[in-house]
């Protein structure tokens, strides 16, 4: 199994502020889309709620066709995707699952820093914007 972290940061390493990423990249989202469909992609609890503004219903949902791994350290509720509390759970869940040759780190920077010495893989945007979305 391949452990990949997939991110985009700006010159100065920074990936979000406010639980939201800090630019709007449509293509870099169909990328981002199009390396981790059908694999497993392992995220800390904020990131997942951070789906909830792509959601109708102001509640995150899964990435689909996706195993979405949601770490949390302590007890949460996260429809449609498995939660543990450690990255050695989220790998030995996302070994089990289908498209586990490759398995996503997809952030934030508490997990990326979880996962990092893991990685096999860094799938990395650099974005040269001095002005990122507010």
């Amino acid at each position: 199994m391949r452990i990949s972290l997939i991110a985009a940061h700006g010159v100065n390493r920074e990936i979000g502020r406010g639980n939201d990423l800090l630019w709007h990249l449509p293509t870099d989202m169909k990328r981002f889309k199009t390396l981790t469909m059908g694999h497993p992609v392992v995220m800390g609890r904020k990131t997942w709620e951070s789906f909830a503004k792509f959601s109708q219903t102001d509640e995150p949902k899964p990435l689909s066709g996706r195993v979405n791994i949601v770490i949390s350290r302590g007890e949460y509720d996260a429809p449609g995707a498995e939660v543990v509390h450690s990255i050695d759970d989220a790998l030995d869940i996302a070994m089990q699952s289908h498209g586990n040759e490759e398995v996503f780190i997809i952030g934030g920077a508490e997990i990326y820093a979880l996962a990092m010495n893991r990685a096999d893989r860094l799938y990395i945007t650099l974005v040269y914007d001095n002005e990122p979305d507010a």
